[in-house]
């Protein structure tokens, strides 16, 4: 019964860590600092991991993953030598930071059952929820350019990232051979894709 429990909760838990992490993306554009939360959450959950946890090295079996885990605290250690050696700047090491702070997490989802999937969900969901927002406020509202709730050359940005991204989710359902996900992903790359190389050329791509 106990052990029933515990993979009970090792099932929720990693459900609801993937979950997260497919919800940056659909809050990356459509929710105000949505996908601040969600790594939030996700760093905060590593880190009791961790304390609750046994030894890091004993997370890690494959090298490549520990070679990925120093590349990241290398290039934080490079980045804060130099913004030492070259003026502090509380910018330089908040960028730095976020590598070291990347590392507590990818040990943590070695530790979970992986839900590839739900990636590309949140992949797809993203980038038609970055389309619904940028035909409605160049549509409906009238604005020159969408811009979502931040700047517009961010927006773009993300926008487009989630469509080409949703044709490598393509592929990822088309390997599966689920044609339904297939349709989805390919349709929310298109919309965006479109849209962006239509109405958004000139006020994005040229400013």
């Amino acid at each position: 019964m106990y052990s029933e429990i515990s993979c009970f909760k090792k099932n929720t838990l990693s459900i609801f860590v993937w979950f997260l992490i497919a919800y940056t993306f659909i809050g990356a554009v459509g929710i105000p600092k949505g996908f601040n939360y969600s790594i939030l959450m996700i760093f905060l959950c590593s880190v009791i991991f961790l304390l609750l946890g046994s030894k890091a090295s004993k997370f890690v079996e494959n090298k490549d993953d520990k070679l990925l885990m120093w590349s990241y605290f290398m290039f934080a250690l490079s980045v804060i030598t130099i913004n030492a050696l070259h003026g502090f700047k509380v910018r330089d090491l908040d960028y730095s930071l976020r590598f070291v702070f990347a590392i507590p997490i990818l040990l943590f989802l070695l530790r979970t059952k992986s839900h590839k999937e739900f990636i590309w969900y949140g992949v797809m969901l993203g980038a038609l929820l970055a389309f619904a927002f940028a035909l409605y406020q160049r549509v409906i509202l009238g604005m020159v350019r969408a811009q979502g709730d931040e700047i517009s050359i961010n927006f773009g940005d993300i926008s487009m990232m989630l469509g080409l991204m949703s044709f490598t989710a393509a592929l990822y359902f088309l390997d599966r051979k689920n044609v339904f996900w297939v349709c989805i992903s390919i349709i929310a790359g298109a919309s965006v894709l479109l849209f962006y190389l239509g109405l958004e050329v000139v006020g994005w791509l040229y400013h």
